[in-house]
């Protein structure tokens, strides 16, 4: 537990608690309650939903700050107090309260629900998420990392020169329950995701890699005379093996159709 006075009779006090980060604001007896502001930088917006939960809209995903717990030690009792979010604008969270003892220290204690990085020693990025019925949350993407976390991989190594990654989380999200390359010996892209009910992860993106992974009788085995496709791929539940996967892409061209203009001797 670490606590730093943060603004005038306001602690902030950070504590980890069964895998999640906590971090309450004490505020001390006659302190001012609207100094407190929260804003959250690398968001792309921040809204307060339906449920009273702060929601972070990231690139890799949304993050949620659950309703927050407010109370006062009186008398040696714990008393719980009405409160809640509100936008200040710009962004920035502070908190509303209806009625509480100003004379009495008050603890505002909001929970995340959890935030990790996920990546290895080069450029990872994250372009889609999905989560399923039982709340774990699937993440894909692109990697250049030769040791990008894996766990019961379908791939376990980086073929190319960048694969799709695919990632299961469990809900409370300290757990990989799978994760893996996807890729050929060329460049891979991940651009889409999506998860059914029966927990089947679908995956779609592009490669220039003639070797991808396909699977037999697939809608297209091979890649097309370009070398540039488009690609979809369904894994199993468990992420350690491929359902279908096909190339997806346009019918080969022959050479007077890709060079219209060249003369006729480059197309012998």
């Amino acid at each position: 537990m670490t606590a730093h006075q943060v603004l005038p009779g306001v602690d902030l006090v950070y504590q980890g608690d069964q895998n999640q980060l906590r971090f309450d604001f004490h505020l001390a007896a006659g302190a001012d309650l609207s100094q407190i502001e929260m804003n959250y930088e690398g968001a792309d917006s921040v809204h307060v939903d339906g449920h009273g939960r702060v929601v972070l809209h990231t690139a890799g995903g949304d993050v949620y700050q659950e309703t927050p717990t407010l109370y006062q030690d009186i008398g040696g009792h714990r008393q719980l107090v009405a409160g809640s979010y509100e936008m200040r604008g710009d962004g920035r969270v502070g908190f509303h309260v209806d009625h509480y003892d100003a004379g009495h220290e008050l603890v505002l204690d909001p929970t995340l629900s959890y935030s990790t990085y996920l990546g290895g020693n080069s450029a990872d990025t994250s372009r889609a998420v999905a989560v399923d019925l039982q709340g774990n949350m699937y993440v894909s993407g692109t990697t250049g990392s030769t040791n990008f976390p894996t766990e019961q991989p379908y791939q376990g190594s980086l073929s190319g020169s960048t694969d799709v990654f695919v990632t299961k989380f469990n809900a409370r999200g300290d757990k990989l329950l799978y994760s893996t390359y996807l890729g050929g010996t060329g460049l891979e892209t991940g651009y889409g995701l999506a998860v059914d009910a029966g927990g089947y992860a679908y995956v779609a993106g592009t490669t220039t890699s003639s070797n991808f992974p396909t699977t037999t009788g697939a809608f297209q085995t091979t890649i097309s005379l370009d070398n540039n496709d488009a690609f979809v791929t369904r894994f199993a539940p468990a992420g350690n093996a491929l359902v279908w996967s096909s190339f997806l892409g346009a019918p080969a061209r022959t050479c007077r159709e890709r060079w219209p203009w060249t003369r006729r001797a480059r197309c012998t």
